[in-house]
């Protein structure tokens, strides 16, 4: 049993419940905070991004790659100093700097045209990632944001639930994770990239 401080840095879709992602500042890490079942937390889940708590958390049994971020919440408490664990998140957080296939241990790679996922038997060490956006990403008609990579266009799914914006300015500090596996059209099972928020 870990107990940590944590702030909240995402909330996603996952069909009828959220998955809830956090910032372990007292050990440093990414975690997701699934329930006791390991299931994703209900649409009523009362945290929200930027909440700060003292969580007790176990480590899920049985990891599957590249999902390592993956506990099961136990409790939280208020944390009073809220502020200093804002503080030690924004100069701690590791953020990947330069294009987006720099991200997941340059693992990523485009099946076809539009998204980005993971090969299964090339997996990172992780499932999500701060992202520092080197260029500026635009949303399309489809819902998804365009990110050009070279003389690639990549496609982006928004999860999060803050309404997406038109534009992400180049220099803003990205969520990135990768989905669950799941097919496209009759294709192999992938992880996809997607896009959790923005800081």
């Amino acid at each position: 049993m870990h107990t940590s401080r944590i702030i909240i840095v995402s909330r996603t879709k996952m069909g009828q419940n959220v998955c809830v992602g956090a910032y372990d500042v007292d050990r440093h890490r990414n975690i997701r905070l699934l329930d006791r079942n390991g299931y994703g937390q209900p649409s009523t889940f009362p945290l929200n991004i930027g909440d700060v708590v003292t969580a007790q958390y176990r480590d899920r049994a049985n990891i599957e790659a590249p999902h390592t971020e993956d506990v099961l919440l136990q409790g939280y408490s208020s944390c009073a100093n809220d502020q200093e664990v804002g503080k030690v998140f924004s100069e701690n957080a590791p953020v990947v700097e330069g294009p987006l296939t720099n991200c997941f241990d340059g693992k990523l790679f485009q099946p076809g045209h539009g998204a980005m996922a993971i090969r299964n038997n090339d997996l990172p060490s992780h499932s999500v990632c701060f992202w520092r956006a080197d260029k500026q990403l635009a949303l399309n008609r489809y819902g998804k944001y365009d990110y050009r990579c070279g003389f690639r266009n990549v496609q982006i799914q928004y999860v999060g639930f803050p309404d997406a914006v038109q534009t992400i300015p180049a220099g803003t500090v990205l969520r990135l994770s990768l989905s669950r596996r799941w097919n496209v059209e009759g294709q192999e099972k992938l992880c996809w990239l997607q896009l959790s928020g923005w800081y």
